[in-house]
């Protein structure tokens, strides 16, 4: 977001120098630089010579003298030439320079910023750059590039403020340079409007006060306490009139009287309205939540800090809605309903200031001490704010509550409240005591704002010393006894003393009191202190010396840079700098030598990168040992300048920081390029292309040297480019950075970074574009699996890629995408087909890769739930460019949308077998037309109902037989048909439409065409018998539909049953049960004949059914589907079986009326008044061998014989009741198609789309056996039992080709593919692909052998997809050639590495641990093929190494002895080391449990759970003998462990009870498992267990 700001300069104050400045640009060669040396060298010592003899003006010496401009024109040209031409894009973008009329010497100067500065980051969202090197050292070294630009251009940076450093979220900053000379020291800590500057006017320059000067007034008493709050407040950027950020004052009183009722300064009004308890519980619970969530450490930082938990007592001192309460009666209703609550109630509002103040947690505003119309409502509904009754009116409220703020009562405590709203008890220790630990301090946003809590002072704020005390006086202090003296040199100073000079008293009387004064003591009061003026004293700081005349004035470039290194230590120590502020007459030597000191106090405690910026900067060794000035320099040096800052050796910089910010430059210019209006489409292109091609260089060549920080500077700049607004610029951008910088960046930090920035890619509506094709490519898809992990994937991108599907553009005439734009000049032309293809290829791709589970959960089960979209909206639209299908017979705009999708279905089910139809896909369809209740249907039922009518025509053709005639036996008939039937002639609702009133009839009506296209469909596959078998009630109820509209009585029955799911047995009365036998599968016997009743009909009157209802009936159940369906029926059942309909002869009579008017249509007459003849369907008109002549819509069948035997039919007869299975038959042979006649109105299926041979082309992958018992178990599974491991032992395949024990088991992130090491010195890489039944026996696809002893580890490296395997040396070699890359033995060759574990941790996935007999850890850099660093681990006694486990930052190491020591791997810094005293035996097993806990056992049984910082485990448990552990799994939180009795268990966990709650597990069956369990990996997607034995053999079970 950006924002215009405007900045007025005077035309004096630009300056432009003919001095030669350090500009070492110009030098390319060597003989140039030293040539330059030797001049400096020569100069500077002539300027040393000179400066001791007081000769300043020499021909010799460099003289930077400011060259005045020769009029506007001039002045104008430069400045376009250093502002709006500017090569440098840290200088802010110019809008407009303009002169005023007004004042001819100034020019305003529009820049283009971004919306917040520099000084908002530090001080309001200081989590942006805390405890971030990089970060501050990039921000510096923008602002040297820009010093140096301005610098080239004879021109100075100017005494700029962080408030003139503007910043975006991306860290690129963007300068209004001041250009005057004269270097006076920053505004003071107080706010500035930045709408407007004017640069180097005297009559706008603050006043001469600081934040010191002005404690230092009011802690004597010479500046009132609200001007001093009110200053205060204005050093944290409060302003009058800002709801979240205005001014704050304390309420200092209750109100009960005038000066009384004191308010406790000593506690926050938060504290004091909430009550101690509350405040406690508030932070205690936030604390308790952090803890128990600190496991996850380092995944929580990898996500939103919005979602973390924070402790804190106080969230803010004003809020707006209080703000808003406070001046209620001065605020419109609407600003107090947006703000306050949503409707006027004035009587929620307080009515008195005493009930205010009781009422609100936050502080008081400046306006009740100074402004009585706060009180004064305008609000004819709400009273006036009450005041109370010690005051006379609002006025006199107001004076005596400021002059409450300044009695002494106040004043003695008011620095404890500063330290509670602007001090020291905002934060730490100090903080937490007070309890006042604020939200907006502690919960490290990064979200920039203008506003906040800021602490001002990190010390304790001085008490006000200049207290009115009536004991300081030069009357003496009150005596505790009364005497009379008639002298008046001999009165004392007693209140008491009440007599008159005129009283006499005797000489004796007054020599009596005398000597009782010398005997007596003389008492003091209790509040007086006699050496609190003495105390006032000693507390006034030292007087400062007068300033010196400033030295540093010589060379402006140099006073240019050393202002810049005081604005550095802003950036650098912003607490500490915050309050250095000094008057205008300051200086720059004496403002430098300030930041000096407090740069040097804090030399320990800053990075050691930053401390030598600011040494160099600021000069601080040549500071200390001569003179501020550094010109000339002490040893004979060029004066400090940006031009040899910028220099690699002076300023430990980053080593790619150079390039870095030429592509982030050029980077800047690319995107304003881009988003200009003006840019042409191929000048952008061509622009762009550049800038990716810069970005591939960079990555490829200083990918690697990028740490955390500098990537978390690099990757925002590739978040810009793939979040433009022309998603063609996007998918360009993510084709070309996307694969080379995710290898550098690692799975999570990729996903957590760039994946929010992808997705939405998959959902906007241009997929037509050609380079958004690109990311349905499998080859891309590929790419986001491997470094995105395969479960990241399909959680967030599965339904992107489904939803694409649908998404697809209609092409035209030329097979063209219609509506296609991209930016390139000449586009390829890309049709729908070609989309389709790439889409269904890269589904059935991943289908393929990911296996049967994972399909059916995140492709299948998404698409099934998806296709009602195709037609919602247009897709009720018919089709006009006369596309046909065979399948169905009238196409729309859905159904083109659908094919792909219905394409996918039937290519996965080819794959994996036809029980995905018969398990999945048909039991969806069962769902939906359960849900579409004929009672109330709803406005997506329609779309539902029609996708999966249309969806069935699809895969009923992919059926075989068998599974076809068992779906007809079982639910197709009773659950799908009769109830779809019964929706669309439905006569009590109409289809619900939502655009137009003809939509809910055209729904109806082409449900009603596809219900009829499935029963035609069906009945020509499954040929007569069984067509009269199973569809006679379908066929009825269908044709029984016509009554409702045709029918001339006023009533008419329906089937009550039709919509209830009856068994398929009760269709028909015409067939005999059929029984399987027992002992044979394929052998079945005919029961007795079974007699089922009709179902109960119900009488329906015409009158009862609405007329809207009525009308979309006619429009459905019209005379032309009447004589479609009768016509295709008789020619696929026969009439006489036709001509059992209960109501055939009205479907006669529509028959007839049908082809009467058709005839009409082909003579072309309006009205007939010829006589045609009315055709009669009479029995008699159909005779033996003979058709109807007056149509030819009928087919012939011969009524005296019997319908030819039907070859496709499955069942045979043997003998008696007997019938066997005909497998050949059902599998060879097909129904051949009835011959028609040659009018081609209602032609037939052909044979290849009525059945698809592909089914039964490739069975290899078919579920079968075993694996249709665990697919469809685990597909049952809710997420919430998902998150369980359900073990039960479904043996899946087997792995042979061990000779031994199998000691390694590793499975890929893909989960297809899976790596195994054994004692006979091999790996061998396994795919666990599904095949069979669950016995089929697999033989490995690769084994490498190049081992020379047992390899104990094994797996692969995927961030350089390379195999890693240790037998005691390390070995990494080729997964594709088997060729050994690279090898490394241990210092001790003879004994080899103890344990191997590979670093997974963001920016070191490319290292290997390794552990070592003599305890010590060796890190291996793949990509370096090298030894990187070694950490020696002190161990507490000797013992071989028991494992190794890699957390987030840590490492830990474990001895058998029970020793364990956890380290840093980044710094070798140990973090904890304990010994296990609970175990009684050698520890075994050690494994990772999350980020921050791992798992330990030993051979006692004694399990337990450690936090990697932590001595005392966080759970315990003792396991029996047979639970004794071999291998820990972790799956979600539960504990997987197998043991060497062949028992797998899984355990949870208990934090709260400190121990692990579980069962003893089933032993494994013999059939499941053969041998002794030795090893065991999971697979958590597909949730199955991979488990070896010590014979060999590894079996995948599930």
């Amino acid at each position: 977001m950006e924002s215009k700001i405007t900045y007025t300069y005077r035309k004096s104050n630009f300056s432009r120098f003919t001095g030669v400045a350090n500009d070492r640009s110009t030098l390319s060669t060597l003989h140039d630089f030293l040539s330059f040396t030797e001049q400096e060298n020569y100069t500077n010592c002539w300027s040393k010579c000179f400066h001791k003899s007081q000769l300043y003006q020499c021909a010799n010496s460099p003289t930077f003298s400011p060259k005045p401009f020769r009029g506007d024109a001039e002045l104008l040209k430069f400045i376009e030439e250093v502002l709006v031409s500017s090569t440098n894009n840290n200088i802010a973008s110019v809008l407009s320079v303009t002169q005023r009329e007004d004042r001819m010497s100034l020019i305003d100067i529009v820049y283009l910023t971004p919306k917040h500065t520099l000084h908002d980051v530090l001080t309001y969202s200081p989590a942006v750059l805390q405890n971030s090197v990089r970060k501050i050292q990039f921000i510096i070294y923008q602002l040297l590039q820009c010093q140096h630009y301005l610098h080239s251009k004879g021109t100075l940076l100017g005494s700029i403020s962080l408030k003139d450093i503007y910043v975006d979220e991306f860290l690129w900053i963007s300068v209004c340079p001041k250009f005057c000379e004269e270097f006076s020291c920053p505004p003071v800590g107080a706010a500035q409007d930045v709408d407007s500057f004017v640069v180097g006017n005297s009559e706008n320059d603050p006043p001469d006060r600081n934040l010191t000067s002005m404690t230092n007034k009011w802690v004597k008493g010479l500046v009132s306490n609200f001007d001093y709050l009110m200053f205060v407040n204005e050093c944290c950027g409060r302003v009058l009139g800002h709801p979240n950020h205005h001014p704050v004052l304390p309420w200092i009183m209750d109100f009960s009287q005038p000066l009384g009722g004191w308010r406790d300064l000593t506690k926050s009004k938060f504290r004091i309205n909430k009550g101690d308890d509350q405040l406690d519980q508030t932070y205690e619970v936030a604390r308790h939540i952090l803890s128990e969530t600190s496991e996850d450490v380092a995944e929580t930082s990898l996500k939103s800090h919005s979602t973390k938990v924070h402790p804190h007592h106080i969230s803010d001192v004003l809020s707006d809605i209080t703000y808003y309460t406070y001046k209620a009666r001065r605020t419109p209703k609407e600003i107090l309903c947006q703000f306050v609550r949503q409707k006027w109630v004035p009587h929620e509002y307080p009515s008195s200031v005493r009930r205010l103040q009781e009422w609100t947690p936050d502080e008081c505003i400046p306006e009740f001490y100074t402004d009585p119309a706060i009180f004064q409502s305008i609000h004819d509904d709400l009273p006036d704010l009450e005041i109370p009754t010690w005051a006379q009116s609002p006025d006199d409220f107001v004076e005596q509550h400021r002059v409450a703020l300044e009695s002494d009562s106040v004043s003695r405590h008011l620095h404890h409240w500063i330290d509670l709203t602007f001090g020291v008890k905002l934060s730490g220790e100090a903080a937490v005591q007070a309890k006042n630990v604020c939200l907006a301090l502690v919960d490290e946003h990064t979200t920039y704002t203008d506003h906040g809590i800021v602490q001002l002072f990190t010390k304790p704020h001085p008490e006000k010393i200049g207290l009115s005390n009536k004991y300081i006086s030069s009357r003496p202090p009150d005596i505790l006894y009364k005497t009379k003296f008639t002298h008046p040199e001999q009165r004392l100073s007693n209140e008491s003393l009440k007599m008159s000079d005129t009283d006499p008293v005797e000489i004796d009387d007054l020599i009596k009191q005398m000597d009782a004064m010398n005997s007596s003591q003389i008492q003091l009061p209790p509040d007086f202190d006699p050496l609190e003026l003495l105390g006032r004293v000693e507390k006034d700081p030292p007087i400062q010396p007068p300033s010196k005349k400033c030295k540093c004035n010589e060379c402006p470039y140099h006073r240019d840079t050393l202002y810049l290194g005081c604005l550095i230590a802003q950036i650098v120590l912003p607490l500490h700098t915050r309050a250095l502020t000094a008057p205008q007459s300051l200086l720059l030597d004496d403002y430098v030598d300030m930041v000096r000191k407090i740069v040097i106090g804090h030399k320990y405690t800053l990075p050691s990168a930053l401390y030598s910026i600011l040494e160099t900067v600021l000069e601080i060794k040549a500071g200390l040992s001569s003179s501020v000035s550094g010109f000339p320099h002490p040893h004979n040096l060029p004066p400090v300048t940006a031009s040899l800052l910028l220099a690699p050796p002076v300023l430990s910089m980053p080593p790619y920081f150079p390039e870095l910010f030429r592509l982030l430059s050029a980077h800047v210019f690319t995107a304003q390029l881009l988003c200009h209006s003006a840019t042409s489409p191929g000048e952008a292109e061509q622009e762009l292309k550049a800038r990716l091609a810069h970005h591939t260089h960079f990555i490829t060549n200083y990918g690697h040297r990028l740490c955390e920080e500098g990537v978390n500077l690099y990757v925002p700049f590739i978040i810009q480019l793939l979040s433009q607004k022309s998603g063609d610029y996007c998918v360009q951008s993510l084709w070309s950075v996307f694969s080379p910088l995710s290898q550098i960046l690692g799975k999570d930090f990729t996903y957590h970074h760039l994946s929010p920035y992808i997705t939405p890619l998959y959902t906007r509506d241009d997929v037509s574009s050609f380079r958004k094709v690109k990311l349905y490519h499998r080859t891309f898809i590929q790419q986001l699996v491997t470094q995105f992990g395969l479960q990241n994937f399909l959680e967030d991108y599965s339904s992107a890629l489904v939803l694409s599907l649908y998404s697809l553009p209609s092409s035209g005439e030329d097979g063209t995408v219609t509506g296609y734009s991209s930016p390139s000049v000449n586009p390829p032309a890309i049709s729908a087909i070609d989309l389709a293809t790439i889409l269904r290829e890269s589904i059935l791709w991943l289908a393929g890769r990911v296996g049967p589970l994972l399909t059916a959960k995140y492709l299948t089960s998404r698409i099934l739930q998806s296709m009602k979209e195709c037609y919602e909206g247009e897709g009720w639209s018919e089709e006009q460019t006369g596309a046909t299908d065979e399948l169905v017979s009238l196409l729309v705009t859905g159904d083109l949308l659908l094919l792909p999708a219905v394409t996918c279905l039937q290519e996965i089910s080819f794959l994996y077998g036809e029980q995905f139809i018969l398990l999945q896909y048909i039991p969806s369809v069962i769902r939906v037309v359960e849900s579409c209740d004929t009672a109330a249907l709803l406005p997506s039922s329609a779309a539902s109902l029609l996708s999966v009518c249309t969806m069935l025509l699809y895969l009923i053709p992919c059926l075989t037989d068998g599974a076809l005639l068992d779906l007809m036996e079982m639910r197709l008939i009773t659950e799908i048909l009769l109830p779809l039937i019964a929706i669309i002639s439905n006569p009590r609702q109409c289809f619900p439409s939502s655009r137009s009133p003809t939509e809910g009839s055209l729904s109806r009506r082409l449900l009603a065409l596809r219900v009829l296209d499935l029963i035609i469909l069906i009945s020509q596959r499954i040929g007569y018998d069984q067509t009269r078998r199973f569809l006679n009630r379908p066929l009825q109820a269908f044709f029984r539909s016509f009554e409702i509209v045709h029918s001339e009585s006023e009533s008419w029955s329906q089937s009550s049953q039709v919509s209830e799911k009856l068994s398929s047995r009760e269709a028909s009365r015409d067939f005999l049960e059929v029984k399987q036998s027992v002992t044979n599968a394929n052998e079945f016997y005919i029961g007795t004949q079974l007699s089922i009743a009709s179902p109960a009909q119900i009488e329906i009157h015409k009158s009862t059914v609405s007329p809207d209802v009525l009308k979309e009936l006619e429009h459905v159940f019209t005379i032309e589907l009447a004589h479609k369906a009768y016509i295709q029926c008789c020619r696929l059942v026969g009439g006489i079986y036709i001509k059992e309909l209960t109501n055939d002869d009205l479907i006669r009579r529509l028959c007839a009326q049908y082809e009467e008017e058709c005839l009409h249509r082909l003579r072309g007459l309006k009205q007939t008044e010829a006589c045609v003849p009315q055709l009669d369907y009479s029995q008699s008109d159909i005779s033996a061998g003979n058709q109807i002549k007056t149509t030819n819509w009928f087919i012939p069948v011969p009524l005296q014989t019997p319908p030819p035997k039907l070859s496709s039919s499955p069942f045979e007869i043997v003998s008696g009741n007997k019938l066997t299975y005909n497998h050949s038959a059902h599998e060879q042979k097909t129904t051949p198609p009835i011959s028609i006649d040659t009018d081609s109105k209602y032609p037939a299926i052909s044979s290849e789309k009525l059945k698809r041979p592909d089914m039964e082309l490739l069975t290899t992958r078919h579920l079968k056996g075993d694996w249709i018992a665990y697919w469809e178990h685990e597909l049952g599974h809710s997420r919430d039992k998902a998150a369980l491991f359900d073990f039960k032992q479904i043996g899946l395949q087997t792995f042979t080709g061990h000779v031994g024990l199998v000691k390694s088991l590793s499975v890929l992130d893909n989960e297809n593919s899976l790596v195994s090491g054994g004692k006979d010195r091999t790996v061998r890489l396994w795919s666990l692909r599904n095949t069979g039944s669950g016995s089929a026996r697999c033989t490995p696809q690769f084994t490498y052998s190049e081992h020379k002893k047992p390899v104990f580890f094994a797996t692969f490296m995927d961030s350089v997809k390379q195999m890693v395997s240790c037998d005691g040396s390390i070995h990494v070699w080729d997964t594709m050639t088997g060729a050994l890359l690279s090898q490394y033995e241990c210092t001790k060759p003879a004994v080899g590495f103890s344990a191997v574990q590979t670093v997974q941790s963001f920016l070191s996935d490319h290292l290997i641990a390794a552990a070592t007999p003599d305890s010590a850890i060796r890190f291996i850099d793949i990509r370096q093929d090298q030894f990187a660093h070694e950490f020696r681990v002190p161990s507490f006694s000797s013992g071989s190494i028991a494992g190794l486990v890699l957390g987030s930052t840590w490492i830990a190491m474990a001895h058998t002895t029970g020793s364990i020591c956890v380290l840093d791997f980044r710094t070798g810094f140990i973090l904890a080391s304990w010994m296990c005293r609970s175990m009684e035996s050698d520890l075994t097993q050690m494994t990772g449990y999350n980020h921050s806990q791992f798992i330990t056992c030993s051979m006692d049984g004694h399990m337990a759970l450690w936090n990697h910082n932590s001595s005392t485990p966080t759970c315990q448990t003792k396991l029996t003998s047979e639970q004794q552990v071999s291998s820990i799994q972790v799956y979600n939180k539960a504990v997987i462990t197998a043991s060497q009795a062949n028992r797998v268990s899984t355990y949870q966990p208990y934090v709260y009870e400190g121990n692990f709650r579980g069962t003893l597990g089933d032993k494994l069956r013999p059939e499941v498992f053969k041998g002794t369990l030795t090893s065991m990996c999971l697979l958590p997607l597909n949730r199955q267990l991979v488990l070896g034995s010590d014979s060999g053999t590894i079996h995948l079970v599930a």
